[in-house]
């Protein structure tokens, strides 16, 4: 019996790309000989996100959406994964920057593994971006890796497959929320497990409609606050109502 593979997307001005991502997606994971589960977590965009989800969910039965009034990146996805179905799970930015015939790849390369994380700063991939943005998100996300003991290159890019069965054994209200921190948060929270964890490549590319979210300089000292209070035992801070969206 194939594999059903949910895909969790959270949304926030993504209008002009949902419908076409979802569509791509359905159609990669099918080709690859899996079962499409998309689940589209919107938190009330003012461009009309959440109509256009619900419309194309009315539409077709592999997609499901979700519009909520609540806010926040790390809890979006949360409620995705509640909401989904498949025995493994996809999270990915809905604007294109995370490349839809990557998510096959991933969802591949759990045979031998408990979860996968894309990463543009292993060996092969890479950040069409400008040099600045490049290297200063790769700057935080090393600081991110040593400050935790994590082994994983990119910890914030918020691009990965990960059995359903190895979440289940984390706290998840403590994990997902806030902003982008949610996914280095993740695992940390993983990491007494001792799951298989492994990295692939992928080349990140710039968004296909509208703009980013994701203040870099800003963000990136959150984060790094974020991590020296796991690292010294503190307690999660609540990132506050940040918006869904890539969190890069």
């Amino acid at each position: 019996m194939a594999t059903r593979v949910s895909v969790v997307l959270p949304t926030y001005n993504e209008r002009g790309n949902i419908a076409e991502l979802s569509s791509e997606l359905i159609k990669e994971l099918k080709k690859a000989g899996y079962v499409p589960e998309i689940v589209i977590v919107d938190d009330s965009s003012p461009d009309g996100t959440g109509e256009v989800a619900t419309a194309i969910s009315k539409k077709n039965k592999l997609i499901k959406a979700i519009v909520r009034t609540e806010r926040g990146l790390g809890t979006a996805v949360l409620r995705g994964i509640n909401e989904s179905s498949g025995s493994i799970i996809v999270v990915m930015d809905a604007d294109f920057s995370h490349p839809p015939g990557s998510v096959p790849v991933l969802v591949k390369g759990i045979d031998d593994a408990d979860a996968v994380f894309a990463s543009r700063y292993a060996s092969g991939g890479s950040m069409n971006t400008d040099f600045i943005q490049y290297y200063l998100s790769k700057l935080f996300n090393y600081a991110i890796k040593a400050m935790l003991g994590i082994k994983v290159l990119d910890s914030t890019g918020g691009f990965f497959a990960i059995k359903r069965k190895a979440i289940k054994g984390i706290k998840t209200e403590q994990v997902f929320k806030g902003y982008g921190d949610y996914c280095f948060r993740m695992l940390y929270a993983l990491k007494p497990a001792r799951l298989r964890i492994k990295e692939l490549p992928f080349k990140y590319m710039p968004r296909r409609y509208g703009k980013s979210k994701t203040p870099l300089l800003k963000s990136g000292i959150s984060y790094g606050i974020e991590a020296l209070k796991l690292r010294r035992g503190g307690k999660m801070k609540n990132g506050g109502e940040e918006k869904s969206g890539n969190a890069n």
